[in-house]
């Protein structure tokens, strides 16, 4: 390993035993000082000040984890697409040629998305 590599790993071990230090630390003072009185009513559900009325236990429709998904994917394109905006004049024509391709394997990805219904919020009927 080069020089530089050692430094950065000592200050990166450095850099971890002092957050371990500092999280075990707040951890520990708080579970000493913090009173411990186990009620029934800190388990319960709470909203406005309101008593819940029937099961607070909700079931989500997947079309809400499939509209996640696509975000995130969408969002680290872009996140990807950022330093390459910002490098574009150095890249030259190889540097765009990579881009577009990633961009179009994204857009084919997409296509193939909402060909399956995964975008599609309610359910088509199959007759």
């Amino acid at each position: 390993m080069n020089m530089i590599a050692e430094d950065y790993l000592i200050v990166g071990v450095v850099a971890l035993v002092g957050a371990l230090i500092v999280v075990v630390t707040i951890e520990g003072v708080s579970r000493i000082l913090r009173p411990h009185k186990p009620v029934k009513d800190k388990y319960e559900t709470y909203e406005c000040g309101e008593i819940s009325i029937g099961t607070t236990r909700i079931n989500f429709g997947v079309q809400y984890y499939l509209y996640a998904l696509v975000f995130v994917v969408f969002d680290v394109e872009v996140v990807i697409l950022f330093p390459w905006s910002v490098a574009f004049a150095d890249l030259g024509w190889f540097g765009f040629v990579e881009v577009m391709l990633f961009v179009s394997i994204l857009v084919v990805g997409f296509v193939y998305a909402w060909r399956k219904g995964a975008l599609d919020w309610i359910e088509k009927q199959v007759n």
